[in-house]
């Protein structure tokens, strides 16, 4: 009797532990409703399209950013955010049109003299209107870009942006003897003073630009030579003039020296000094940061 009374209470114990184990009608899986075909956009979605991370997001990394032009061989660079707005506001035009009517790609606040507006609408079939390849940008991608030139042009962080004013730059100079023939050419490598005959009249050019002034309204320009590289302290020093004549378009200081003026087989460093308007530190040229420009910017007499 003992041993059926064992049986029947594993019986009935069996079958609780399988009525409890059903799942229940009303207890519902939190996961059940989720649809799982739907792609998640939330990010992109997100993005505000007159914005500049908007128009990389949108148009210039889809449309125009391929490996062969604006993804990073050329500028403006679309690779990212940062990169298109810093190859294009209030960066100069390389590319301009017949009339050079363009002086920068991004003009805040102005789409009529802003060279990014005028090569997506331009009609000129030499000029070419971009992006090149691609079918041409529809009138709402075109006002989101509108939109954000004519609000300022705002940076990464919506930040208007703000015209840059720079002190004065060198970017390059040239040596001439009194009938035009190129003297700093003479050199063992790039990286060498040019070499030049005693009892030369040579006159020296220098191309100096600046973002907002010409040059021939420069101050405090000076031309120093020196024996030592880093102290000029004792260099001799000469007073530029300003040349508009010597090639259409460009204003370029220089300075007549004779040759016999200085040590014969002494290297001969130059330095170039000068400011804007609306700078007070006079800058100089090259400085003691380069190594290769010292010697670049330097002759011997022989």
């Amino acid at each position: 009797m003992k041993k059926y009374i064992y049986y029947f209470s594993f019986i009935a114990a069996f079958f609780v532990l399988l009525y409890s184990c059903k799942k229940t009608t009303d207890t519902k899986n939190p996961y059940d409703d989720i649809n799982r075909n739907i792609t998640n956009n939330t990010t992109k979605q997100s993005i505000d399209s007159n914005s500049i991370t908007g128009l990389h997001t949108f148009i210039f990394q889809t449309k125009c950013a391929i490996s062969s032009c604006h993804g990073g061989p050329f500028e403006p660079d679309f690779r990212t955010p940062l990169s298109s707005y810093n190859t294009l506001v209030w960066q100069k035009v390389i590319k301009n049109n017949l009339k050079g009517t363009f002086t920068y790609r991004v003009v805040p606040n102005d789409t009529n003299m802003s060279w990014l507006h005028e090569r997506l609408v331009t009609d000129d079939s030499i000029l070419g209107r971009m992006p090149r390849y691609m079918p041409v940008l529809n009138a709402n991608e075109m006002s989101h870009i509108n939109k954000w030139i004519m609000d300022g042009a705002k940076d990464v962080n919506g930040v208007p942006a703000v015209k840059p004013n720079n002190n004065i730059q060198l970017s390059y100079f040239v040596a001439y003897d009194k009938v035009y023939n190129r003297l700093d050419t003479a050199r063992a490598s790039n990286n060498s003073p040019f070499v030049v005959a005693k009892n030369t009249d040579m006159r020296l050019y220098f191309y100096i630009t600046d973002d907002e002034t010409k040059a021939i309204n420069f101050l405090d320009c000076k031309v120093k030579f020196g024996t030592y590289q880093y102290d000029f302290s004792n260099a001799t020093s000469a007073t530029p003039l300003c040349d508009t004549t010597l090639a259409p378009g460009y204003q370029f200081w220089y300075v007549s020296v004779n040759t016999s003026t200085f040590p014969i087989g002494k290297q001969i460093y130059i330095r170039y000094y000068g400011r804007d308007p609306d700078h007070t530190q006079i800058v100089e040229f090259p400085n003691n940061s380069s190594y290769y420009y010292q010697n670049y910017y330097s002759f011997i007499v022989k």
